[in-house]
């Protein structure tokens, strides 16, 4: 089901995502750095207005720090 604003083109990826939540976006954003095509789907048309991602442990952050660049991973403060 197309909206007003959306064509019938195909759309040719290599990758779709479904659901636009942390994950889903980060995703999203790691693999289109790799240079890979994708689509993000999500089934609503604004953004959830409520934490979703509201924990991660050492090993997320030790990922995330990696995956962004930083060389030392996270740090204890």
């Amino acid at each position: 089901m197309n909206g007003p604003d959306q064509d019938d083109t195909p759309l040719l990826v290599d990758v779709a995502i479904v659901g636009a939540g942390p994950v889903g976006l980060v995703l999203g954003i790691q693999l289109a750095q790799r240079g890979r095509p994708v689509v993000v789907l999500e089934q609503w048309p604004n953004p959830y207005t409520l934490p979703r991602a509201v924990h991660f442990d050492h090993e997320v952050g030790r990922i995330r720090a990696r995956r962004s660049g930083c060389t030392g991973g996270p740090r204890h403060l």
